[in-house]
């Protein structure tokens, strides 16, 4: 209007009122946009705030499992808590994140210190075990379990061990522990006729799963997990065993 072309004043009058009122709407709107965004950004600072300071009062914790369990819980809280000024979410993040890796830090060196104070007891719990081996194959089953009894004593008196070496063990002495308990209910029941269908049944079962382990070897062995094919090496010879046992009685 202030150069070139005029149009009457009357009719630039009622424009300029339309665009006036437009850029008045407009404006309105933005500055309620950002009220509500200042109003929601400064509550979710407030709430990420109180999740900061109880990350940080706890970064120093001995509690293991409780403090993991509830830094899980300020996680979920955290991400419930929703989105603020970045500059303010990213500094209180870094607080956060910082505090909480450095209680999962103190964590897992508790955890490998631990494990290596439970390596001095291996030992004496494969000795336990390789104790509790010599109870089979079963003669005399009295025999048998006053070995395995011993043996026992001995394995809970050894002590925890490495979490690797855990299930390896304890499959190999509850293999003694079945075949004894086995051959001392075949003692009971071997002249029973009705058992015969049983030990039958028994005997396919263990057939199918020794061909099954052996199988499942081989696949290990082909995938190069030593670890794998030494626990069903294991469980190998205990049923190896306990079929020997059902065929000896």
């Amino acid at each position: 209007q202030k150069s070139g072309h005029r149009l009457p004043k009357d009719q630039e009058k009622k424009l300029w009122k339309r665009f006036s009122a437009a850029r008045s709407t407009f404006e309105r709107a933005r500055k309620s946009h950002f009220a509500e965004l200042d109003k929601t950004s400064e509550a979710v600072a407030k709430a990420k705030q109180k999740l900061v300071e109880r990350a940080e009062a706890l970064r120093s914790s001995t509690d293991w499992d409780a403090t993991a369990r509830e830094f899980s819980s300020l996680m979920g809280q955290w991400k419930k808590a929703g989105r603020g000024r970045r500059s303010a979410d990213d500094k209180m993040w870094k607080r956060f994140s910082e505090a909480q890796e450095a209680f999962f830090t103190s964590k897992r060196e508790a955890a490998s210190a631990l494990e290596a104070t439970y390596a001095d007891n291996l030992p004496a719990k494969i000795a336990a075990v390789e104790a509790a081996e010599k109870a089979l194959p079963i003669t005399d089953i009295n025999k048998s379990k006053r070995i395995l009894r011993s043996a026992q004593d001995r394995f809970e008196a050894a002590g925890k061990v490495p979490r690797g070496d855990v299930k390896g063990l304890n499959a190999r002495i509850t293999a003694v522990e079945t075949a004894i308990r086995e051959a001392e209910d075949a003692q009971w029941t071997q002249r029973n006729p009705e058992l015969e269908a049983r030990v039958s049944g028994a005997q396919a079962q263990l057939a199918d799963s020794i061909a099954s382990l052996e199988r499942d070897i081989a696949a290990a062995r082909e995938s190069g997990d030593s670890r794998k094919v030494t626990e069903l090496s294991e469980a190998l010879e205990a049923r190896k065993a306990w079929l020997s046992q059902i065929a000896g009685s």
